[in-house]
């Protein structure tokens, strides 16, 4: 017969501690039996578990016993919901106060918050928590950052600036690379629960995209999903999280200033449709059966139905020993996820003076509207580093199509897929952006603080502030909100520092620290003073990662190099977790397929053994 012996758990709903006998041998759903046998009134029980504080543990699986979870007499647990209240702070600033769950790991509760707000594609988001406040915030000297009542989703409770400061998480406290490095480390564990990481109920944190790989944007049902997109992206140039060029700031404000105007312009009449929504949106829809007609050169594969692309663009090849870069025209065709180029039309029937694969390269405009330049620069990852070229368009409806073809085949998608007119739609809106001449619009009261951001304050008077942003709203003033909004998402898209997330590491055998930037499909090494870029690591090149708990350390096995690095700006699990969660994500086929938890866990643990080849065991 087993030793019984008093266990002693807290009841948090009663605030009553009890202690009743158990053994060892006894498994958790007989002990939870017990106890609330022995309580008193008629409560429904069935959210509940065992927590173990000291440990850090949750007791769920109720056929292991006390021995195996290695509960003994001196623990001391408690009987509490699985399911409380949560603060959470949304890119919008918007603080909305939802239950969820404080026992699954923070990639489930995610998925479970997204649900409940509308938020499709929860993978691409993680939680961030408080970052620990002392002496007065550098917050933004305006009223924008009001922290009001979120006008959608489940109640919430309103939060005033003064139950938080401003910069609560940092967001707007970071002004260096070093700092924003040191961010990093606030980003939850997505295989712990809440409950794991010191997250207490009625906490605040943060919900924001971690991850900037964004699948399959649809503004017919994404409306939510797009105004939280383009708020992180307003609040990254607004606190100069991503650097961006004075006239790019002004021309964010210019369409910042539209969204405000157009959120509060009076709705259309019920009887009478909006025909520039309505285009917009027949413009901008993904995977609708109802797809806009491709231009001449666009056709198909007679065979096998394949889109693709093909005319006459002028090439150019960078060369060492040229300043001047000189064109040539070929006969260009774009199918799958390869460029290709025939000296003549005529020759096409024939093998291609050259083939390129676009996927994992770097692609960038080189647009000049009033000049009709129509470029695209190509950087493609080759075994010598990148290699670049050039394209020129004859005019704008060949670029936004050649340019929205380069952009899906970087991310590894083809012509056939449903966001290639989504693509070409929101390229065809930056042309025009670029080249609407400024309309003379009345003069109204514009705070240039909530516009841009305190360097550009710092550079240019208010007054010539307020007038440049005027000047460039007029240009897009035609735009409904939410078009407006995309076009500010692509926009941050195009940035050159857009979506690297810095850390701050060593080198095995380096003698002073480096930066490493990590983005949806590559590594970054960079000098932490100059920020110069020494070397990129393609995802699509590593072999393997893993991290040597014992001396703190991660090794990548690439193709080209293995290397190791310790991090001293965050933990290590949260950089195998990044490198991870983008590699799950290039992985994702149909964009409404269900998440393989396990494939996530996989691939981001940092600790799972495991026989497939995708994944490395760490070393012990």
């Amino acid at each position: 017969m087993s030793l019984e012996w008093g266990l002693h758990v807290f009841v948090t709903d009663m605030q009553v501690a009890k202690t009743i006998r158990v053994s060892g041998e006894m498994i958790i759903g007989e002990v939870i039996l017990e106890l609330v046998s022995a309580l008193t009134g008629d409560q429904d029980w069935s959210d509940h578990a065992l927590w173990w504080p000291d440990k850090k543990k949750w007791l769920l699986k109720p056929r292991i016993t006390l021995n195996a979870y290695g509960v003994q007499s001196d623990a001391r647990l408690q009987f509490t919901p699985q399911q409380k209240p949560l603060r959470i702070q949304l890119p919008d600033r918007h603080f909305r106060e939802i239950k969820c769950s404080f026992s699954v790991m923070v990639f489930e509760a995610v998925i479970e918050l997204c649900e409940q707000m509308s938020i499709r594609h929860p993978e691409e988001m993680s939680l961030i928590k408080a970052k620990p406040f002392t002496g007065q915030a550098r917050g933004r000297k305006n009223g924008s950052d009001e922290r009001e009542l979120s006008p959608a989703g489940p109640p919430a409770v309103e939060v005033t600036s003064s139950d938080y400061p401003d910069g609560l998480f940092g967001d707007l406290l970071a002004r260096t690379t070093e700092e924003r490095a040191n961010l990093n480390a606030l980003w939850l564990d997505s295989t712990k629960s809440l409950a794991e990481q010191d997250v207490l109920e009625g906490d605040p944190v943060q919900l924001k995209f971690k991850y900037h790989a964004f699948m399959n944007i649809d503004p017919k049902i994404d409306d939510e999903r797009i105004n939280q997109l383009y708020e992180q992206a307003k609040w990254s140039i607004l606190s100069e999280d991503v650097d961006c060029t004075e006239e790019e700031a002004i021309q964010f404000a210019g369409l910042q200033l539209q969204v405000k105007l157009a959120c509060q312009a009076p709705p259309p009449s019920p009887n009478v449709k909006s025909p520039t929504l309505d285009q917009a949106l027949s413009e901008l829809q993904t995977g609708s059966p109802h797809r806009s007609q491709p231009s001449d050169i666009l056709g198909a594969l007679p065979s096998l139905g394949a889109r693709k692309l093909a005319g006459y663009l002028r090439y150019n090849k960078p060369s060492k020993f040229s300043l001047v870069r000189s064109y040539k025209k070929y006969w260009f065709v774009f199918q799958d996820t390869h460029i290709s180029y025939y000296k003549s039309k005529e020759d096409a029937s024939g093998r291609p003076a050259l083939k390129v694969k676009l996927t994992g390269a770097e692609v960038a405009p080189e647009v000049n509207v009033t000049k009709k330049k129509f470029g695209i620069k190509i950087d493609v990852p080759s075994i010598d580093g990148m290699g670049q070229f050039h394209l020129l368009c004859d005019d704008e409806n060949d670029y936004a199509e050649w340019m929205a073809a380069c952009q899906l085949a970087s991310k590894g998608k083809t012509l056939d897929d449903p966001s290639f007119d989504s693509e070409v739609s929101g390229v065809k809106a930056f042309l025009t952006m670029q080249s609407k001449k400024p309309q003379p619009s009345d003069v109204t009261e514009v705070s240039p603080n909530d516009f841009v951001s305190q360097r550009i304050l710092k550079k240019l008077k208010p007054h010539k502030v307020a007038e440049m942003i005027w000047k460039h709203r007029a240009k897009v003033n035609q735009l409904p909100e939410l078009e407006a909004k995309l076009q500010y998402i692509r926009s941050w898209e195009a940035l050159m520092d857009y979506g690297i997330s810095y850390f701050i590491v060593r080198f095995s055998r380096a003698k002073k620290d480096e930066l490493l930037g990590i983005t949806y499909n590559r590594m970054i090494r960079m000098d932490i003073n100059t920020h110069e870029h020494k070397q990129t690591w393609r995802y699509s090149a590593m072999h393997a990662w893993n991290i040597n708990w014992e001396i703190k350390e991660m090794k990548i096995e690439h193709e080209d190099s293995n290397f190791q690095f310790s991090c001293s700006s965050a933990d290590l699990k949260i950089v195998h977790e990044y490198i991870g969660g983008y590699i799950f994500l290039s992985m994702r086929q149909d964009q409404e397929e269900e998440l393989d938890t396990e494939m996530f866990l996989k691939l981001t643990g940092g600790w799972h053994q495991s026989s497939d080849p995708t994944v490395l065991p760490s070393s012990n």
